[in-house]
């Protein structure tokens, strides 16, 4: 596997439009598409993790004859697939024929078992709970919008757009009656409503009444129970028989964490994809989001995870030394920001576990209360103490979950939940000790099947509260390290050694040496190069400083004022030149009306998202309208172009100023991720330039004609036209290139920083990967803010004319690969000045004797 490349289908993207692009994707240099969902999901989908139908390709997308077509023009050109599945739950609605069925039949039903369904709860009294009117049920029921419907004799109950079965004996019962005097008889059609395997209740009630278990906190997405063999057999197979077909060459696993027991799961799978006769080469990848220094299980049989830690590594090596602390300063001092991240992330996850998780917190509860009764000891654990050690071991818990099984968990899940436990113990009164002493031990070391069920259903929980609290939360609410405010990212510790660099790349290479390593994916929360441009800004702080200073007085006149207080707030406004500077599209002059005016409308978009993650100023569940129309005014008006506004060339300058180091930066990042352990994943567009913002931003398609049109076929003249995208798409073209000439190097090869001396030393890194004689060689630079002038896109020959990379093997000359060139070494000893004359990054190739 040389490399794969993320591709989003929907939204104007098919199998055909995919299968187009083969050819472009041939001459990139990747050997396999990766595809988002391509099952059938529910109607309007946007990205395909809403699935339907697993067993079904999506018509939307074309269906069978149209992924022939791509499959067919894969292997015309010697290209895999990797396609991505969503064991962990399915959408809810009309178009899903198990889900149908349920309610129509309830437990009864065959595929009531499919789904995370508690069908013996009391606050179900035996039903599926549906949270999903807008108001009460009484006034729903009173106000004449929950209606019977009968078209062709199939008899409905309907709720505006949304429809829902009704039983077999109310259907029979229902012939040859006259249905609108029925639904003029709010008595009458409560008493049918009452009959049914299901009941709505107001979407505010949820807490109290769902009695299914969702993903995260989406009541539109059920959990399915995959962890049962016969679950497993029924939604795998469509999947299974394209393994066994060759028309697929690899797996992606959604969420793995959302299910009962990953463990066993990938396990099944791993035994079912050899059972169609996949071979042991063929990969699955999970999307596991690792936490500080935790490892992919080694007892897991996959070949990595989606790259998620591999992405910060990365712009942890690139990220000046000090600059979270500097930055950190910068926030401090510009918008009065002084809650550290961990007490954000802290206060984050009590209030979601307060406002999203209530009901699952509850139903934890209640089950611990009743597993305390087994035993004399802790016969006095009742429900208050239990919630109270319940909500502080998922506060502490610095991991998304760990995997309790029939032999408990391993030791260093043992170690990281003595030591959450440790934590919590502190913030609990004494009197909930034993609570907690409970708790870790079911987790650690469950007894039965009661008790596995219990830690296993703590732990499915505990994902969601981190991704909700970290991801969605903390993340836009402390903005000071906005470059580590990332998926699995650690903002106050992101920046990293060259030392921890290499040594967490050896260890991946130990391990899972096909692991992914993405620059960006449809998830994170930036684009690779806006990643890059705060990379950049971080090196030149003390300026950006200066120049957020300023901007916070250029823009006081349009600043809005709501009960009293500044609108947007400080740290809201703070985000927002961030991300104005970061996302700066670097073709855009300041002058560009239309230009400006679509990217106003990007960061509008932008800042009302981040504003409602937030859950400080306006909520997702409650909208602040006035608070966010006058944010949205704030960024209209500073990004319009106009003689009296000085903010918009002010910024334009700031953005130029550091375009050396962005465009740096940014080939350094794409250096690493091509030459370093793992198998780089190309997020769609972003082998050019990718300033994107988080999703939907991120997912808007790329200029696709233009890609494959513009791929250059050498590096003349790129440079001087760099803001175009092409240097970079050139860059991944010829990386990719000796991927593929080197793939036992790129697979077995070790990994190693090479010497360098000279005066610019401290601010080059020459990463190296070596299997045998053969060698590969990256030159970066590094921490290039503090390097680069007003102009020059080349690191100051002043400061590399002395500077040599001591080279493995003594070679008497080396292969330029960017610049298409044959470069001598001294004493084995190369000139740093030779290769960095053309281009501001080099890639060295040294053949074998």
């Amino acid at each position: 596997m040389i490399s794969t490349y993320r591709l989003q289908f929907r939204g104007g993207v098919d199998f055909a439009r995919a299968a187009a692009l083969v050819p472009y994707l041939k001459r990139l240099g990747v050997s396999h598409l990766y595809a988002s969902p391509i099952f059938e999901a529910a109607e309007g989908s946007t990205h395909g993790y809403d699935v339907v139908n697993p067993n079904v390709l999506d018509p939307v997308l074309g269906g069978e004859a149209g992924f022939a077509e791509l499959h067919d023009a894969l292997k015309q050109h010697g290209l895999g697939l990797v396609i991505d599945i969503v064991p962990n739950h399915m959408a809810v609605g009309e178009s899903n024929p198990w889900w149908w069925d349920a309610l129509a039949r309830g437990a009864d039903s065959p595929y009531a078992g499919h789904f995370d369904i508690d069908w013996e709860a009391e606050e179900g009294r035996g039903r599926i709970a549906l949270p999903m009117l807008g108001a009460p049920y009484a006034e729903e029921l009173q106000g004449g919008n929950l209606k019977l419907y009968a078209e062709n004799g199939r008899f409905r109950l309907g709720y505006f757009d949304r429809f829902f079965p009704l039983s077999a004996e109310t259907r029979e019962a229902l012939k040859g009656e006259d249905l609108d005097r029925i639904n003029g008889d709010a008595d009458r059609l409560h008493e049918i409503l009452e009959q049914q395997n299901y009941r709505l209740v107001h979407w505010r009630a949820a807490p109290d009444s769902r009695n299914w278990r969702r993903f995260f906190d989406i009541d539109n997405l059920i959990g399915v129970r995959v962890d049962d063999p016969a679950v497993f057999a029924a939604t795998h197979e469509l999947t299974l028989d394209l393994v066994r077909s060759g028309r697929i060459d690899g797996l992606r696993i959604d969420h793995v964490d959302g299910l009962a027991a990953p463990t066993t799961y990938l396990k099944r799978l791993r035994e079912a994809v050899n059972e169609a006769g996949a071979g042991k080469d063929f990969p699955i990848y999970v999307e596991k989001i690792l936490g500080p220094d935790e490892e992919l299980p080694e007892t897991w049989p996959v070949d990595g995870t989606t790259g998620y830690e591999a992405l910060n590594e990365i712009t942890g090596l690139l990220l000046p030394a000090g600059a979270p602390e500097a930055l950190i300063e910068v926030a401090r001092e510009l918008t009065g920001q002084e809650t550290p991240f961990e007490e954000e992330l802290k206060a984050a996850k009590a209030e979601v576990i307060d406002t999203l998780f209530a009901g699952e917190l509850e139903g934890l509860t209640s089950a611990l209360a009743s597993l305390a009764q087994r035993e004399i000891a802790t016969a006095e654990i009742g429900a208050v103490r239990g919630r109270r050690a319940i909500n502080q071991l998922l506060i502490a818990l610095p991991v998304y979950r760990v995997y309790p099984g029939r032999d408990g968990i391993t030791a260093p899940e043992e170690e990281t939940l003595r030591s959450a436990a440790e934590t919590a113990r502190a913030q609990l009164d004494e009197g909930d000790h034993p609570a907690l002493d409970l708790l870790v031990r079911l987790v650690s070391a469950p007894q039965d099947d009661e008790e596995l069920d219990f830690a296993r259903r703590l732990q499915q929980l505990s994902g969601p509260v981190m991704a909700k609290s970290l991801e969605d939360t903390a993340c836009y609410r402390n903005v000071s390290v906005l470059v580590g405010n990332e998926v699995g990212g650690h903002p106050p510790h992101v920046a990293l050694s060259p030392e921890r660099f290499l040594e967490r790349a050896r260890r991946r290479q130990e391990t899972f040496p096909r692991n992914l390593v993405p620059t960006a994916t449809h998830d994170t929360k930036r684009g690779a190069d806006t990643r890059a441009r705060l990379v950049a800004i971080a090196g030149l702080h003390e300026e950006w400083r200066a120049a957020v200073d300023a901007w916070f007085g250029m823009n006081a006149g349009i600043r809005g004022e709501i009960d009293g207080s500044p609108a947007p707030d400080p740290v809201t406004e703070y985000l927002f030149y961030q991300s104005a500077a970061a996302a700066w599209p670097p073709l855009l002059e300041a002058d560009d009306e239309a230009g400006a005016r679509d990217y106003a409308a990007r960061l509008q978009d932008y800042m009302i998202k981040a504003a409602r993650e937030a859950k400080l100023k306006t909520k997702w569940t409650a909208p602040n309208e006035a608070f966010e129309s006058t944010v949205r005014d704030f960024v209209n008006e500073a990004l319009k172009p106009g003689p009296d506004n000085l903010f918009l060339p002010s910024l334009h300058r700031f953005v130029r100023r550091a375009d050396p180091a962005t465009l740096w930066t940014s080939l350094s990042q794409l250096l690493v991720q091509t030459i370093a352990p793992g198998v780089p994943d190309i997020y769609q567009g972003s082998e050019a330039f990718d300033f994107s913002l988080v999703d939907p931003d991120n997912r808007r398609i790329p200029d696709f004609d233009g890609l494959a049109e513009g791929l250059p076929a050498s590096a003349a003249g790129l440079l001087g036209q760099w803001r175009d995208g092409r240097l970079k798409q050139f860059v991944t073209a010829r990386a990719l290139a000796l991927r593929g000439r080197h793939r036992e190097l790129f697979l077995h090869g070790e990994v190693s920083f090479l010497p360098v001396s000279g005066a610019a030393a401290g601010h080059l890194l020459a990463l190296c990967r070596r299997h045998g004689d053969i060698s590969v060689v990256a030159l970066l630079p590094r921490e290039p803010g503090r390097l680069s002038g007003d102009e020059g896109l080349c690191l100051p020959a002043e400061i590399i004319a002395d500077t040599t990379v001591e080279l493995p093997g003594d070679p008497p000359a080396v292969g330029d690969v960017l610049c298409d060139r044959t470069l001598e070494t001294s004493g084995g000893r190369l000139p740093v000045a030779a290769c960095l004359d053309q281009l501001p990054v080099a890639l060295i190739e040294i053949p074998g004797g």
